[in-house]
């Protein structure tokens, strides 16, 4: 299978929502339904990776980063889920996360060109180590930490493969730019607010950036400086670069649009809040309707006693 869409076609549909004044609106989707529905009311891009399966079995999509293995083939991993997403739209790019660190893919042509021949219209770095220096520099000494991503964004862009590239810090926006990236996105770390996420913004006490640590979630202020300093970052290096916003607490349409208010994106990639926190919403809504519900007070069985 080939892609639908060419790196070209990708940039020009990005191209004319920005002419027209409206924000690029990039959706992230591990699951059919939520793809089709992405797609039916708007979205420019879909995005899928191998962790967002996570979400929808309860658990934090965060799990999968903890190892040394490669999430590019775990269960239900960003290959193996294409061809149910694929199957729920009918007009839109489709971009894969790929794990760029996997050590099961030394050959790094071979893991893009994975992803273009099952179908997908471009890559990204997700899952991704950008937010944790310690363990890069780790990783990267032993040949499989964050520049394999910078590397993994430059090949891509050779072949002339659409990319994005996920940036939670300003020095790594600026490589992913020079290393050809179309897209990039200031991620402002976990997002929050929901059974999946992460903890409210200030409940844990440490010193993060001390640490080194970019990941953690964020108010919206700090969110909103975050994504500034990465956007000024990478149009220091190309004036006209594309910048989405993502995470921490853009899972609302309206976050969403406070952030846009402030910052100067040009969109924005939502994974949580568009999959996650609206089921949970009508989830909790709908479990408290079916356990309000009465029987008949005419049926023969309301007063039957059971016996033990």
């Amino acid at each position: 299978m080939k892609p639908k869409f060419s790196r070209a076609q990708i940039l020009e549909r990005l191209s004319k929502r920005m002419i027209n004044g409206d924000p690029i609106f990039v959706a992230n989707c591990s699951a059919g339904m939520i793809a089709k529905y992405a797609e039916k009311y708007g979205a420019d891009l879909l995005t899928v990776h191998s962790r967002g399966k996570f979400r929808y079995r309860g658990l934090p999509d965060p799990l999968p980063c903890f190892w040394w293995g490669g999430t590019n083939e775990i269960k239900g991993n960003v290959f193996e889920i294409y061809h149910e997403i694929e199957n729920a739209i009918d007009n839109i790019p489709v971009v894969a996360g790929l794990e760029a660190y996997d050590a099961l893919f030394r050959h790094m042509d071979k893991l893009i060109s994975k992803a273009t021949s099952t179908g997908y219209d471009g890559i990204y770095n997700y899952p991704t180590w950008g937010w944790y220096k310690p363990l890069r520099w780790l990783r990267d000494a032993a040949g499989f930490g964050f520049t394999r991503e910078l590397e993994m964004i430059k090949l891509a862009h050779q072949m002339d493969v659409f990319t994005m590239a996920i940036a939670f810090w300003p020095e790594d926006a600026q490589e992913f730019v020079k290393m050809g990236a179309d897209v990039i996105i200031a991620h402002c770390g976990w997002e929050y607010g929901f059974s999946t996420g992460g903890p409210e913004p200030g409940s844990v006490k440490f010193d993060f950036d001390a640490e080194g640590f970019r990941a953690q979630p964020k108010t919206l202020d700090e969110s909103c400086r975050m994504i500034q300093e990465i956007c000024d970052a990478a149009r220091s290096v190309n004036p006209k670069q594309i910048v989405l916003a993502a995470g921490g607490p853009i899972t609302t349409p309206e976050n969403a649009q406070k952030v846009m208010d402030r910052v100067d994106v040009d969109g924005f990639e939502i994974s949580h809040g568009i999959d996650v926190v609206p089921i949970e919403v009508h989830l909790r809504r709908i479990g408290k309707e079916y356990k309000s519900l009465r029987l008949n007070p005419k049926n023969p069985n309301v007063e039957r006693v059971v016996p033990p």
